[in-house]
């Protein structure tokens, strides 16, 4: 029995050297362990910091753009508030534009106006008034300034023509209203058969051509029967010179200069949507034939004021036919630049109270146009 026990354990038993590789084993096994142990930590170490590093540029990526996106929400914001800045700003000089446009207008008529109502005799007695508007447009120096340089350069356009007439020796013919069929109607058409027919036959004849030498602008006096009408379709505006002839200071003023031309050059100041305008024409007329006197309006004997005056509002709205019809208040404000009323209602017994009232009154003309008074 102890020798079977003896047995096995001489027979498990290992050499002494084995035990010493076992043992290196071991501790090779655990440095390995160790080695890999700390091969894994370093490991997790570095995938933490390159996690970290990543995270840091991801943050500062976000952060960038973040950034941007703020700097471009300023910029839309800034641009935003420049356009709404621009908008008011333009709207800011539209508006200061149409007041500085409308006050220029109302001061370039105002200035038309004192300009067409000025000669040299009336602006030296005005100059004398104590009257504080009147002073106060005299005190102004811009605008007396302004009229002056106004009136010489509408007086320099007729001197101007005035002046090459004479160095041509040649008489006046205005190009913008020429004595042809363009100056009657600027559309045919528009006239009746019985016109055309009639018209077609018209010869233009200057002033001496009609009158021969003894003519003028006016002669003697002006009355409101001086006016006779003619084939012409213009009676509202007639009457309005009729109206005007009563005063005829107010007439001879449209004229500038109130003298006879002998170059056939003649200048009118006519009131044109409300604005003081210079009309220069010649002194070509239609005739009925090549002998006959004016086919339209005509004055009293050898004067052309009527038929000057009637030519000039023709040429103003582009013809003679284009002035056929219309409204006398509107020809008479046209003629002395001051407002209308139109008395529509009433019969003839009240409209001639209307006007004996305020014609007693002294207040304006009165054109007793549609009515007839039966006695």
């Amino acid at each position: 029995m102890n020798n079977s026990s003896n047995s096995s354990f001489v027979n498990n038993s290992k050499p002494l050297h084995s035990y010493f590789k076992d043992e290196e084993e071991i501790k090779q096994s655990a440095t390995n362990s160790k080695q890999n142990s700390q091969d894994i930590s370093l490991s997790k170490l570095l995938d933490v910091k390159s996690n970290k590093i990543q995270e840091n540029k991801d943050n500062q990526k976000k952060s960038e753009l973040l950034s941007k996106k703020i700097d471009s929400d300023k910029e839309i914001t800034n641009k935003e508030n420049i356009l709404r800045k621009d908008v008011k700003m333009s709207t800011v000089i539209k508006k200061f534009g149409e007041s500085a446009k409308l006050k220029q207008n109302q001061s370039e008529v105002f200035r038309d106006s004192i300009l067409k109502n000025l000669n040299v005799s009336t602006f030296q007695k005005l100059a004398q008034k104590n009257d504080p508007l009147v002073q106060s447009i005299f005190m102004n120096s811009k605008l007396v300034n302004s009229i002056g340089q106004h009136f010489m350069k509408n007086a320099s356009k007729y001197e101007q023509k005035l002046e090459e007439c004479h160095n041509w020796n040649k008489k006046f013919t205005d190009q913008d209203f020429p004595p042809d069929e363009s100056s009657l109607s600027g559309d045919w058409q528009t006239l009746s058969s019985k016109q055309q027919t009639s018209w077609k036959k018209f010869v233009w004849r200057r002033a001496e051509e009609i009158f021969g030498k003894d003519y003028d602008v006016f002669l003697d006096s002006i009355e409101p029967n001086d006016i006779k009408q003619g084939q012409l379709g213009d009676c509202y505006l007639l009457s309005s010179l009729s109206s005007l002839a009563e005063r005829d200071y107010l007439v001879r003023k449209l004229f500038q200069p109130e003298i006879r031309s002998d170059c056939g050059l003649y200048s009118i100041w006519l009131n044109v949507n409300g604005i003081w305008t210079n009309i220069l024409i010649d002194d070509y007329f239609p005739c009925l034939n090549g002998k006959s006197g004016p086919a339209f309006s005509r004055g009293n004997g050898n004067e052309l004021w009527v038929l000057i005056l009637e030519k000039a509002y023709a040429k103003v709205f582009g013809s003679y036919h284009a002035i056929e019809g219309g409204n006398p208040a509107v020809a008479l404000r046209d003629l002395i630049g001051a407002p209308y009323e139109n008395k529509d209602e009433g019969d003839e017994d009240e409209m001639w109270e209307y006007i004996k009232v305020n014609d007693e009154a002294g207040n304006g003309f009165h054109i007793f146009y549609g009515f007839y008074k039966v006695i």
